[in-house]
Formats: structure tokens, sequence, C-alpha cells
């Protein structure tokens, strides 16, 4: 999973522009990192921020929904779900809604 057409791929789920369309926030992702985890773990953390603001009718912001994401201990058990998921298969990707859903359901 470690080839640039699936980083890339990672990204434009990230960023949620068009593939063809200039993105800075794009740019800096695909300059700093060449991890999809990272990426992955991004989105799971943003699903999670959307739907915690979504709770209390307020945005908690990224500093916020980070550090719970830690303290809840989901940040571990995105790890080992991710780890599971690359050991599985490259073929069989799990993607970052999965792992959200596996997350919030243990």
């Amino acid at each position: 999973m470690r080839n640039k057409a699936k980083l890339i791929k990672k990204i434009n789920e990230i960023c949620n522009c068009d593939k063809n369309q200039y993105c800075l926030l794009k740019e800096i992702l695909s300059c700093s990192h060449n991890d999809p985890r990272f990426f992955i773990q991004i989105k799971v953390i943003e699903m999670f921020k959307w739907e915690q603001s979504e709770k209390i009718g307020k945005d908690i912001g990224w500093d916020e929904a980070h550090k719970e994401w830690v303290c809840l201990g989901y940040a571990r058990k995105f790890a080992e779900i991710y780890a599971d998921a690359e050991a599985d298969s490259e073929e069989n990707e799990v993607s970052a809604e999965e792992i959200y859903k596996k997350i919030i359901s243990e």
C-alpha cells in the first residue's frame, strides 16, 4: 500500500476536492507525509470531530477532538485495527469509514 497511486488516492479522500483541481491542502499533505496511515487517521478523527460537534451543538475544534480521541483510547484502537487490516491484504483495503465504525462500536 506504500505506492504513490494509493497514497494519492488517500490524499484525495481526505481533501474531498476534485482530483484535477489544484488544492493547497493536497499539496501540503503530499509533500509532508508518505504514509497512508496518517491520512486515514486524520479522516477518522474528522468523522469523530463532526459526530461529537453534532452531539453538543457546536464545533469542538481539532485540538479538542484530538485530545478526546487519544483519551478515549481510540488512537490505540485505530492502530490495532489498521495493523490488522494491513496484515490481511493490500487488495482488501479497509476504508476510513469502516475503521471508524469498528472503533466506535467496540
